[in-house]
């Protein structure tokens, strides 16, 4: 008697049919927990919910310490519910959330609960997404909000392929000085060339535990001027920078090219036999 079911609604029932016992006991639980529940779509929402939780009850534990959610939160009605558990497991060290098509707009969902909620987590990975410059100064403003505690426990984030440009770059540097024990940081395939070293350069000195910076696909090329000036700058002398392109040594002035020695080299007779 808690729903209002309306003629347009009764296409939905189908969803229903699809039902396993174990989803339909989730289902009821889930109906006994929402007594405001007055739709169809609303309980469709549920079913989705609950096949989802069916699926990932293995990585929504609360005692879990790796969130694998690749390719899982396209559709947007889970991000809320996921949130939510989220909070729940506050356990999380390593969560990965590539791959799901996430930009500004579904980003709002999730930042507040890695950022608040996830005390241990060490390895965040948002590669593949969408994030571009809006949803790297979204992530930042998170990081940086100063009514909430630093994140030392952050060691590596992920932002490989998210066309964050030199705006979306600028924000995530001016989050260091929350990320105390920043390692690893992957600003591979975000649209910036060489230029954008330069922002790293000027805030140099809050990323003093940097030790790998990922700059592939970029357009960056290894010993040119800015990439020098960045190996000057960062504190770490172990600092590894990886991805970029190998310098052009037969356009470069006053270099030569390395001689093979002959018996190194390779035959180019075929034989007969």
């Amino acid at each position: 008697g808690q729903f209002k079911w309306e003629l347009h609604e009764m296409e939905s029932l189908k969803c229903l049919s699809s039902l396993t016992p174990l989803e339909t006991a989730f289902l009821t639980r889930r109906v006994s927990e929402n007594p405001q529940l007055t739709s169809l779509d609303g309980l469709k929402l549920n079913v989705d919910q609950v096949r989802f939780e069916r699926l990932h009850h293995h990585t929504l534990d609360a005692d879990a310490t790796k969130w694998q959610m690749q390719q899982k939160l396209k559709q947007v009605y889970y991000l809320p519910y996921v949130t939510n558990r989220l909070k729940a497991c506050p356990k999380v060290q390593m969560l990965g959330l590539g791959w799901n098509d996430l930009d500004s707009r579904t980003l709002k969902w999730l930042v507040p609960a890695f950022t608040t909620g996830l005390p241990f987590l060490e390895k965040l990975d948002l590669r593949n997404n969408k994030l571009g410059p809006a949803g790297a100064l979204m992530l930042a403003s998170a990081l940086i909000d100063a009514k909430q505690p630093p994140l030392p426990a952050i060691k590596d984030v992920n932002l490989l392929c998210n066309n964050i440009l030199i705006e979306g770059l600028a924000a995530i540097v001016s989050a260091f000085p929350r990320l105390t024990n920043m390692h690893d940081l992957d600003l591979g395939e975000n649209g910036f060339g060489k230029d954008a070293l330069k922002v790293i350069v000027k805030n140099a000195g809050i990323m003093k535990e940097l030790r790998s910076l990922g700059l592939r696909n970029n357009d960056i090329r290894d010993a040119c001027p800015e990439v020098l000036e960045l190996r000057k700058a960062l504190p770490r002398e172990d600092l590894r920078l990886y991805g970029l392109l190998l310098p052009n040594i037969r356009s470069a002035p006053g270099k030569k090219l390395i001689q093979i020695p002959d018996k190194y080299k390779v035959s180019r007779a075929v034989s007969s036999e």
